[in-house]
């Protein structure tokens, strides 16, 4: 049995999250656009996706239970699209498109995974200049995080356009640093592990983690022994490793927070389906 999601189904999709008004179809779905309002429907009628070209900011919606969500939630990260939470219109999932500036990733998600993410780029960052790594939106625009302070569960997050408060259960929108594929990253690491003579000790040189933002190793005096040089190379490739794990962390936190998301939608319906069953309870 071929997969549901072959090729055809793939530019389908694109097309849609794309914004695209061409009328596309094979046997299982098809992609219609009319009046600035685009829609994914099943060969049987389901609506399955819905994007409203017109919105500020562009809006879809992804029916929450159907077998495309994945798919479309994929492709709709991709296009800097964020989940907003359910819809208005029962049994759909809300997503809204923010800009961002290139080399970022857009995030909508509580203010402690902001924090999360911003506090290890803290430590390393230069205080005479803003650290770029993390960016809130305040007043339709993204601006750099000076400050994140928590107080009896309130977050406070400080920028140059003014500050945000949030408790812990709210949602903010801010971006992070996408990686950056380094060319040389096999020749950079391997660098660490190479003998060279004792007399002309290596120079670390600082590896670019867009995440991340560690500071990088200064480089080493010439009479600077080879046992300090290998203990600095190995405490710097340890920061980084946790600070790789701490990415990993925040990326299953917002996987767990999505999937609590589709459950309280299929749990809502649910409880929909059964009050028009049985109208008395």
């Amino acid at each position: 049995m071929s997969s549901i999601f072959n090729s055809d189904d793939t530019k389908l999709i694109e097309k849609f999250v794309q914004g695209s008004n061409q009328l596309l179809s094979n046997d299982r779905v098809r992609l219609e656009t009319n009046a600035g309002v685009s829609q994914v429907v099943s060969r049987t009628g389901e609506v399955l996706a819905i994007m409203y070209l017109q919105n500020q900011p562009r809006t879809a919606l992804v029916k929450s239970n159907c077998s495309y969500g994945e798919r479309l939630n994929r492709h709709l990260v991709n296009r800097d699209f964020v989940l907003i939470g359910e819809s208005k219109r029962s049994g759909y999932l809300e997503y809204h498109q923010y800009i961002t500036p290139a080399g970022y990733q857009v995030h909508y998600t509580e203010p402690a995974l902001l924090w999360k993410k911003w506090w290890p780029t803290e430590r390393f960052q230069n205080k005479q200049r803003f650290n770029m790594n993390i960016l809130v939106r305040v007043k339709d625009n993204w601006y750099p995080v000076q400050d994140i302070s928590i107080h009896a569960g309130t977050f406070t997050i400080k920028t140059l356009s003014g500050q945000l408060e949030a408790s812990g259960n709210q949602h903010i929108l801010w971006l992070s640093q996408r990686p950056v594929e380094n060319k040389a990253s096999t020749d950079t690491t391997d660098a660490w592990e190479r003998e060279v003579p004792v007399d002309k000790p290596p120079t670390p040189a600082p590896v670019a983690d867009p995440a991340f933002s560690v500071a990088a190793a200064p480089p080493a005096p010439p009479n600077l022994p080879q046992t300090l040089l290998d203990l600095e190379a190995r405490l710097y490739k340890q920061q980084r490793a946790t600070i790789a794990a701490e990415q990993r962390a925040i990326q299953a936190e917002q996987q767990v927070a999505l999937s609590q998301q589709k459950i309280a939608a299929l749990q809502k319906q649910i409880h929909n389906l059964r009050l028009q069953a049985d109208p008395v309870r």
